[in-house]
């Protein structure tokens, strides 16, 4: 009788160890499946306020590697691949042996800065996620640069000028032929609105009409945006950097409206660029650069074959414009990502 309760506890003890190796994931059975990696943080969708001044919304799946473009009767998806930190978009643009296509993009800080296959063309855009909300996290002065299009077909135009929003709910904008800065703003010249908040839409209701914008938060900017309707069949585009004491050189990569994927090197007194078109032939421009008046945070910039032109430069991102009027390249603008 001893020997059998030995035998029996000597089996128990062994069946007690197989069910353990097996609970371990031994004894040749099947491991457990490692997690699925988190969705990429940058999917979502973003807000496209593009150089056509219109609206879009942009949907990007980072890991699914898919973009999905609305708005304005467009409904357009496809594809995106990467080259080096730039993303591209799938159709793209290229034309010929030795295209290079324009659409395409890179991330800023809960943006998405570069260039899409809109209705009117290829054209430049900036599309934020991550916006105020609030009067005071707006309030601020901000250096504009704009392109203005006119959907009766007329030629486009540039706007530069300086704006505010107050603490006390009031927008007011310098807009003169003279590049001033606010307080030095003739009185005539001062365009002020009363503004109202709704989610992330800021309405300012001026004399003439209402003007509606955006102040997307891109990393330790607030940025400016507006896409909207102005004086008959005008429409304006607005990228409004921080007002600063002095002009920050650097280099951005960005799209033009031409259009063009290229760089920009902006300094204190000197401008560089160079862009490609989809047919890809290389456009390069150079000339001086020189602080404007009481307004140092834009760089006004001389070529001597491509007229004059207008930069500013903030923490991520990086705007030129031609000069109004200017008769070599009207409504010339291009957006970047500081690099």
């Amino acid at each position: 009788m001893q020997k059998t309760n030995n035998r029996v506890a000597r089996w128990s003890g062994v069946l007690a160890l197989s069910a353990a190796v097996a609970a371990c994931g031994g004894g040749g059975g099947s491991s457990t499946p490692a997690p699925a990696p988190p969705p990429d943080a940058r999917n979502g969708t973003y807000t496209m306020v593009a150089a056509d001044a219109q609206e879009y919304q942009l949907a990007l799946d980072f890991d699914a590697k898919t973009y999905h473009v609305t708005g304005n009767s467009v409904d357009q998806s496809g594809n995106i691949s990467e080259q080096s930190g730039t993303f591209f978009f799938s159709p793209g643009n290229a034309t010929g042996a030795t295209g290079a296509s324009t659409t395409r993009f890179q991330v800023a800080t809960d943006t998405i800065v570069g260039e899409y296959p809109l209705p009117s063309g290829a054209l430049p855009f900036v599309a934020p996620r991550k916006f105020a909300t609030t009067l005071a996290d707006a309030v601020g002065v901000y250096n504009f640069l704009g392109r203005v299009v006119d959907t009766s077909g007329a030629a486009p135009n540039t706007t530069i000028q300086q704006a505010q929003i107050t603490a006390d709910a009031h927008f007011n904008e310098c807009e003169d032929n003279v590049i001033y800065d606010m307080p030095n703003c003739p009185a005539t010249s001062v365009t002020t609105g009363t503004i109202t908040v709704s989610g992330n839409l800021f309405t300012a209701q001026t004399a003439n009409g209402k003007i509606p914008f955006h102040v997307a938060l891109v990393g330790n900017d607030k940025v400016f945006l507006r896409a909207s309707g102005s004086i008959g069949t005008q429409r304006r585009y607005i990228v409004g950097l921080p007002a600063a004491a002095s002009f920050t050189g650097g280099g951005f990569a960005g799209a033009t409206t031409e259009p063009a994927w290229g760089t920009v090197t902006l300094a204190a007194t000197s401008f560089s660029s160079t862009g490609t078109s989809p047919a890809g032939t290389t456009t390069t421009r150079s000339g001086t650069g020189s602080a404007i008046g009481n307004v140092p945070g834009i760089l006004g910039i001389s070529t001597a074959s491509s007229g004059s032109f207008f930069a500013v430069n903030g923490s991520e991102l990086g705007v030129v414009v031609a000069a109004r009027g200017n008769a070599v390249v009207p409504g010339f603008m291009a957006i970047g990502r500081k690099q």
